[in-house]
C-alpha cells in the first residue's frame, strides 16, 4: 500500500501509485511561494492533501467492493447495502481526487497569473476542472501540465465516473437486473451503464463483476501519477 514516508503526509499510508517525491516537492515549492497568502496556501494545502486522501479512499472502496461482488452476484440486502456503500465511496472519491488536483492547480496558477486565476473573493472559489484547464490553456499553452490536464478531462473514464457520481449523489442507488442460468454459472447482476438517461431507456449492461471497477482504478492511478509528475516539473521551473 505504501511507498514510504511522505514529508507532506507524515505517517499516512500513501498508495504505491502516488509519486511521493514529486507530491512532496510540489507541496514544498508552493508553501515557499505562497507564504503570507492564506487564501492561496490553505486552499492549495487542503486540495493537495485531498488528492492523496481521496485517492486512497477510492482504492480502499474498490478492494472492498471487488471482494464482496466476487462472493455474490445477487446478495442479501445487507451485503447489497455494503456493495452500494463501496460503489458510492469509490466513484465519489475517485472524482473528488481529480477535482482536488484541479483546485490545487488553480491555486498554483494564482501565484503566477492572479488575473487569470483570481482567488481574492469568495465567489472565485466556484469553478470546475474544465475552467482550470481552460485557464491553463490561456496562460500556459503547450506545457506538459496543461496537456495532462486536457488528457485527463477528455478521458471516457472521467465522464463515466462523473455521470455515475452524479446519479449516486443526487438520484439514489441504481436498480439491478439479475440473471440466472440453468446450464452454467450465473451471469453477474448488472446496473444501467447510461444512468444519465430516463429510466425507460436504461441499458443494463454494466456488469457487477469482480473486475468491473478495475479499469477505472487503473485510469485513476495513471492519471494522478501523470498529473502530479507534470505539476512537479511545472513548479520546479515556474515557481
Amino acid at each position: 500500500m505504501t511507498t514510504g514516508a511522505s514529508r507532506t503526509l507524515g505517517n499516512f499510508n500513501v498508495p504505491t501509485s502516488l509519486p511521493v517525491a514529486e507530491f512532496d516537492s510540489v507541496n514544498e515549492r508552493v508553501a515557499q511561494r505562497s507564504s503570507g497568502n492564506e487564501d492561496i496556501w490553505y486552499g492549495f494545502a487542503s486540495a493537495w492533501n485531498g488528492v492523496a486522501y481521496r485517492m486512497r479512499a477510492a482504492l480502499d472502496h474498490e478492494r472492498a467492493f471487488t471482494t464482496s461482488v466476487a462472493g455474490a452476484t445477487a446478495p442479501p440486502i445487507e451485503e447489497r447495502y455494503r456493495q452500494d456503500h463501496d460503489l458510492f465511496g469509490f466513484v465519489v472519491s475517485a472524482v473528488s481526487a481529480i477535482e482536488c488536483f484541479y483546485f490545487a492547480a488553480n491555486c498554483i496558477g494564482s501565484l503566477l497569473e492572479p488575473g487569470i486565476f483570481p482567488l481574492s473573493k469568495s465567489e472565485n472559489l466556484k469553478f470546475y476542472p474544465r475552467d482550470v484547464r481552460d485557464r491553463f490553456l490561456s496562460a500556459f499553452a503547450g506545457g506538459a501540465l496543461t496537456g495532462a490536464m486536457q488528457e485527463t478531462l477528455s478521458a471516457a473514464q472521467f465522464h463515466q465516473l462523473s455521470d455515475i457520481r452524479n446519479f449516486l449523489a443526487h438520484r439514489g442507488t441504481p436498480p439491478r437486473m439479475h440473471f440466472a442460468s440453468t446450464t452454467g454459472p450465473d451471469i453477474p447482476s448488472a446496473i444501467p451503464s447510461n444512468l444519465v438517461a430516463l429510466a425507460s431507456g436504461w441499458r443494463y449492461n454494466l456488469e457487477l463483476s469482480p473486475q468491473c471497477l478495475v479499469p477505472y482504478k487503473i485510469w485513476l492511478e495513471d492519471s494522478l501519477h501523470q498529473l502530479i509528475k507534470a505539476a512537479s516539473a511545472f513548479v520546479s521551473t515556474r515557481l
